[in-house]
Parts: C-alpha cells; sequence; structure tokens
C-alpha cells in the first residue's frame, strides 16, 4: 500500500496514497474532549472505535498524555500504518487491539467516526466501502460495543450525517444512553450541516443541548492542530 506523508502542526500522519482520506471529522472529535475533560493531567481510558491510520488516536494522545487510548481497528494494513504513525510521533499511550479484547465497564470514553451512509440511501461506492458505507459494521454494533466496554456514566462520543439522526437518537435511546449535546457542523455558512458531534453518557439522564456550529470554513484554522 502507497502511503502519503501529511504536515500538520503538531504531528505529522501517514494514510493512504489512494483511497478514503479522513476529513474534519477527526479533529473536531479530538477537540470536543475539551467539553469532557477539564485538564490535560486527567488519566482516562478511551476508545477510539475505527481508528484506519490513527489519526484521532494521535490528536488525543497529544492532547491527553496521562491517558491511555486503545486505537481499535480489524484491517491489518490500517493497523500497520497506526504503528508507523505510533512511531513517527513517539507516542507511547496508544494502545493498537481489537474490541473484544476491552474489559467489559472498563472505558471512560468512547470514540467514533463511524460510516454512516447506507447502500440503500446513496450511491455504492466500493472503493470507500468499508470507510464510508456501513456495509461490515452498523452504527447499532458500534453503540453496542460501546454500551458493553463502557463505564457506567461514561461518554460515547461520535460525528454522524444529519441524514440518521433520528435512527441514531433512536438506537441511543434504545441502549439506554442520554444525550448530552449536539453539534452541528458546516462547510460554511451558506451549506447545509455536513455532519454533527453528539455526547452521550452510558445510563445518563437526558439533559441534552444544541452547541453553536462549528464552519469548516471559518473555524479549521484553530481546529487543526
Amino acid at each position: 500500500m502507497d502511503l502519503e506523508l501529511h504536515t500538520f502542526k503538531t504531528f505529522k500522519i501517514y494514510q493512504p496514497k489512494n483511497g478514503y482520506r479522513f476529513s474534519i471529522e477527526p479533529f473536531i472529535l479530538a477537540h470536543s474532549l475539551t467539553h469532557i475533560i477539564n485538564h490535560k493531567n486527567d488519566k482516562k481510558k478511551i476508545v477510539d472505535f475505527g481508528s484506519g491510520c490513527g489519526i484521532i488516536a494521535i490528536l488525543i494522545a497529544t492532547k491527553l498524555p496521562l491517558s491511555t487510548i486503545f486505537a481499535i481497528e480489524q484491517n491489518k494494513n490500517f493497523k500497520d500504518i497506526i504503528k508507523k504513525n505510533l512511531t513517527l510521533n513517539d507516542i507511547n499511550n496508544v494502545i493498537i487491539d481489537d474490541i473484544e479484547s476491552i474489559k467489559t465497564n472498563s472505558i471512560d470514553i468512547f470514540v467514533s467516526n463511524p460510516p454512516y451512509f447506507t447502500t440503500q440511501g446513496y450511491r455504492f461506492s466500493k472503493r470507500y466501502s468499508s470507510e464510508k458505507f456501513s456495509t461490515q459494521i452498523e452504527i447499532e454494533d458500534i453503540i453496542k460495543h460501546a454500551k458493553r466496554a463502557l463505564k457506567n456514566k461514561g461518554t460515547l462520543l461520535l460525528s454522524f450525517h444529519p441524514s440518521r439522526m433520528v435512527e441514531l437518537l433512536q438506537i441511543l435511546k434504545n441502549h439506554n444512553f442520554g444525550i448530552q449535546y449536539i453539534q452541528p457542523i458546516y462547510g460554511d455558512f451558506d451549506k447545509k450541516a455536513c455532519c454533527f458531534i453528539i455526547h452521550s453518557k452510558l445510563s445518563g439522564k437526558d439533559n441534552t443541548q444544541i452547541y453553536e456550529p462549528l464552519f469548516i470554513s471559518r473555524d479549521s484554522d484553530w481546529l487543526v492542530m
């Protein structure tokens, strides 16, 4: 697999030269942790589910150097890329693992940027099949994994597409997650929301707030580390 190196303000990262590329969501998810964790020296156990090249795990590890991040990825090629990126950035608080190895009720925060398009609703792309389309794992499966892994009152932090918001809210309710906040993300001021961030708590009460929207055209300079 041919790789391409990308250099950001505080880290470098390899990702496949051809294929699906990460977008702004990993940076927004990592930034969203500032609403949840008050101090960088807090020691948390955090799952990055569907880690890909490891960008979310690396962003979180940089922000929270005393926390342990479990990068969960089933694709062997991507696991190798994560290893390469951890070495490149001299990060030692990320563990590459399988979801089955995570102990029940052991995780403080479960983060995921899952594939959210369905083959019924959008033209299917074989090139991006597992990255953009929920062909191998459905959102409810991810939530079930989070429910098992999280401690009581643990945090589930997801990015998802507005076209499936009602479905996601219902699934979260069915699995005893209380919604804390929703934050819409826009590409620009005259565009529809491209995604949203949702923060929920296992066995928590609904206390839903709608946060101020983020605009990629305006906010990407400070979001991208």
